[in-house]
């Protein structure tokens, strides 16, 4: 059933996403702001039959109510589903810090780019501090951004160790952290699988982290310890 399942789920991603990337190229003709309103609820609808169609339920759990764009949603990063499961289910829409390498994605590049996603290159500091700077400057124009603080989608389920860019973008701009943790991700959709289990998700939205409050390092073993909390690791 799982590799009937993902077949059709294959057959369905490719139509839809033919549409988006359609609606995309549309939504090109708009400034970048009004692009980005018009497209950040887009992947809410695109996956939500996405996940009908593999059986995978989504359950949201809000901790305390979520501050008002823009905050920072920390979020842990341990299957391939993950960007899809917080693009269907944050609430007010969100776009991301990524990886470089996505953007030569042919394809996906013209979505992220709809979504005002920034790329960053993790081994190159100077680019990454570029990217924190573009990321700030999305915050001021009220963009919810997820950022994986990890830095890397894990290989074997476990927490990796919490990166200092994403607090330092948070101090320096004086934006809320929202930790979020996937339960169950990993065990839907391991980094290695061709096609994902069905089941149900949880996605926890901690409550909110005002950077002010804190040092960089106590930031870092807050976020960590709410991580370890959820996922016993």
């Amino acid at each position: 059933m799982k590799y009937i399942r993902g077949i059709f789920a294959f057959l369905y991603m490719i139509i839809s996403t033919f549409l988006v990337v359609l609606f995309a190229i549309y939504l090109h003709r708009y400034p970048k702001i009004k692009m980005v309103s018009l497209a950040i609820d887009v992947p809410k609808y695109w996956f939500k039959p996405l996940f009908f169609i593999l059986g995978i339920k989504v359950k949201l759990v809000v901790k305390e109510k979520i501050p008002p764009a823009p905050v920072l949603f920390f979020a842990t990063h341990r299957g391939n589903l993950d960007i899809p499961l917080l693009s269907y289910s944050l609430p007010g829409g969100v776009t991301y810090l990524a990886k470089e390498e996505l953007f030569s994605v042919p394809i996906l590049n013209i979505i992220l780019d709809t979504i005002a996603s920034i790329p960053i290159k993790r081994e190159d500091a100077k680019n990454a501090i570029e990217s924190l700077k573009e990321t700030a400057k999305l915050l001021k124009s009220n963009v919810n951004v997820v950022i994986f603080p990890e830095g890397t989608r894990t290989s074997d389920g476990k927490i990796g160790t919490i990166k200092r860019g994403g607090i330092i973008l948070a101090k320096n701009s004086n934006i809320p952290i929202v930790p979020v943790i996937i339960n169950d991700g990993f065990k839907i959709y391991p980094k290695k699988s061709i096609f994902p289990n069905s089941g149900t998700v949880e996605i926890i939205v901690e409550r909110p982290i005002y950077p002010e409050k804190y040092s960089s390092k106590e930031l870092a073993n807050m976020i960590g310890q709410i991580y370890k909390s959820y996922l016993g690791e």
